[in-house]
């Protein structure tokens, strides 16, 4: 049985750090897909980092940069699995002891989204509207708010279909307004501690 020690962000979210076991003492891990909402159980589509298992023991203690797969850093909700050479065979329970899926997330990109567009509501009399006011701009701030909640519940239980389909209501509406002005970065922070990791096979918010 795989047992996910750790699975979290680096401080400065520019690398995913595993810690990952067997209880199997002879096992040894074979696969690391990583997938994000967009091509979560695609394998064609996934980030493979099997290539830095060490392979010696039945433990792997890796670091996943991510520049290995074109990007900045990592951000937002990443599936990782991790498969080995045990029995394919389900337990009792179902459980499949030579495969498991580990979620890290990182909610700040969308709660950054959220306080932009509140940062940018302009009070008018008993009405509020975004500055520069166009109509495919105007993104309900209740709504938004809402499903950024929502895709915290869907984590904390393992629902995670729900939380993609969430996040892709958040993403589209983070991204409603085409040729309005934007506003810039509010701040460089790295975004640690606003969401999910992993310790032995539980998810904890951090």
């Amino acid at each position: 049985m795989i047992i996910i020690n750790s699975i979290k962000y680096s401080d400065d979210l520019s690398s995913i750090e595993l810690d990952v076991s067997s209880t199997t003492l002879a096992a040894k891990f074979l696969n690391i897909y990583l997938w994000g909402i967009n091509t979560f159980r695609n394998y064609e589509e996934s980030l493979d980092a099997s290539d830095l298992i060490v392979g010696e023991t039945n433990q792997e203690i890796i670091s996943i940069p991510a520049e290995k797969f074109g990007l900045d850093k990592f951000n937002g909700l990443y599936f990782i699995e991790f498969n080995t050479n045990e029995s394919s065979i389900p337990s009792i329970n179902g459980v499949m002891p030579n495969q498991t899926l580990g979620v890290i997330y990182n909610s700040y990109i969308y709660k950054e989204c959220l306080l932009n567009k509140v940062l940018a509501l302009e009070i008018r009399g008993c009405d509020e509207s975004p500055p520069g006011y166009c109509e495919d701009c105007a993104v309900d701030t209740n709504l938004l708010t809402t499903l950024i909640y929502n895709v915290d519940i869907a984590i904390e239980m393992y629902l995670y279909e729900e939380a993609i389909k969430i996040l892709k209501d958040v993403e589209n509406l983070c991204d409603t307004c085409h040729n309005c002005p934007q506003s810039e970065d509010i701040t460089s922070y790295n975004g640690q501690g606003l969401g999910y990791y992993m310790i032995d096979n539980t998810i904890i918010s951090n």
